[in-house]
């Protein structure tokens, strides 16, 4: 796996040049995946070899975003904000409720 001090640059450069990225993890995904993978390689071969190209985590691309985006606050997407603060509203709900 990519160490997350190498997956940093490559995320703020996903952010920084494309707008879209800072509000949706699955474009920002792709950006990252995009440096780490031969376009032509189906879905199935790149899940099969993530190892062997080193290619990073969603949560490890997810928590650089969020360092990045509170060191540098106009990376931010305000519509994402509202959404993701609902997210975890829901989930902490989610979370205290007893499973059986």
């Amino acid at each position: 796996m990519a160490k997350i001090y190498e997956v940093q640059p490559i995320v703020f450069e996903a952010l920084t040049n494309d707008p879209s990225t800072r509000g949706d993890n699955f474009l920002l995904y792709i950006a990252v995946l995009k440096k780490f993978i031969d376009p032509k390689m189906s879905l199935e071969s790149v899940f099969a070899n993530h190892k062997t190209l080193g290619i990073p985590s969603l949560e490890t691309i997810t928590r650089c975003r969020r360092k990045l985006q509170e060191r540098y606050p106009e990376l931010r997407d305000a519509e994402a904000d509202n959404v993701r603060a609902t997210d975890e509203q829901e989930f902490v709900e989610y979370a205290r409720k007893r499973v059986d």
